[in-house]
């Protein structure tokens, strides 16, 4: 019999194969029975009698059988079941013969098999908040790992929902462990929404990882004012006090739609359009609606104003005087 040129384990994809129990492989055969055509090994033939074939499995191309040689029925293809390891390697090999007892076989490339998909590790964007409606790039980088068959590829987009794929590209890439770096560039996007990126990795067995990016928010306005109080009494706003060595002031409704506040600072100041001339400012977390000035010299007769500056995590800041107190 002629000698066919390859023997293919699973068509569109060889080499490697998703599952523990199936492989599908396929082979050629020369109607030809022209003997300058079998030599060239355009496929399995013979001159004179007809081929019968056998499909196994080696460890190697010249190695030992995995189990014993299967007759098949058909002439260009078989379906072998055979309870594969992680990462195991195997090689298909199919046998002709013919009539007259005499044998050629042919032996694929080799087979690894693979049950796992990738492994995507560090979506992180460098942009986590943008306060801007005009063109920006966002950036986004994470490490793809699959150490049985590779990574085949990572499709990425970045959509105002996990998925979406209104913007994105294909990076191909063949190697076991791989750090990507993506700019999605000149980006226009509205205020108030929230974008992702969506990552989806294969490997070379077909198998996929798909991961999302924690949401990125255009957020283009400073937290909202709410009411501030002078004096001790936070429910009600006071004119006047007796003590000179501090300030107390209240807050209450301020608030942040979109990116929420993630600082309040407190300061006091001599007018209700300066700055923190007479107290600086002083953090007082995110959550609290009260703060004592401390360490204070007031003159008698002097109206005093708190300061109050919140932020919200796009980085935007509002800042509040008091209507003061004397």
């Amino acid at each position: 019999p002629g000698r066919v040129t390859m023997v293919s384990a699973r068509a569109n994809n060889p080499g490697y194969w998703e599952g523990n129990i199936a492989l599908s492989v396929s082979w050629a055969t020369c109607a030809s029975t022209n003997a300058a055509s079998i030599a060239n090994g355009d496929g399995f033939s013979d001159l004179f009698t007809s081929l019968t074939y056998s499909v196994s499995l080696r460890t190697s191309p010249d190695g030992s059988y995995l189990f014993t040689p299967q007759n098949m029925w058909a002439k260009t293809h078989a379906t072998l079941f055979y309870p594969f390891e992680q990462s195991q390697l195997a090689f298909a090999v199919v046998y002709a013969q013919n009539q007259a007892g005499l044998t050629t076989e042919a032996v694929s490339n080799p087979i690894q098999f693979d049950n796992t998909a990738p492994e995507v590790l560090g979506l992180f964007l460098d942009n986590g908040y943008i306060t801007t409606r005009r063109a920006v790039n966002i950036s986004a980088s994470w490490f793809a790992s699959d150490p049985e068959t590779q990574i085949q590829s990572c499709a990425v987009s970045l959509g105002v929902f996990p998925g979406d794929s209104a913007s994105g590209f294909v990076l191909l890439k063949g190697t076991t462990d791989v750090f990507y770096n993506v700019v999605f560039r000149n980006v226009t996007i509205e205020s108030g929404k929230e974008y992702m990126v969506t990552v989806s990795c294969d490997n070379y067995a077909n198998a996929s990882t798909i991961v999302y990016s924690a949401s990125l928010l255009c957020d283009q306005t400073a937290p909202l004012v709410g009411v501030v109080t002078d004096g001790v009494y936070t429910s009600m706003d006071s004119q006047y006090q007796y003590v000179n060595a501090s300030l107390s002031v209240g807050w209450n409704y301020f608030s942040d739609p979109e990116s929420n506040i993630t600082s309040i600072e407190v300061g006091a100041s001599s007018s209700p359009t300066a700055a923190d001339d007479i107290a600086a400012y002083v953090s007082v977390g995110a959550f609290s609606n009260s703060y004592l000035i401390p360490n204070l010299s007031l003159r008698d007769g002097t109206t005093y104003y708190a300061i109050l500056r919140f932020t919200n995590v796009a980085g935007l800041s509002t800042v509040v005087h008091s209507t003061g107190i004397t």
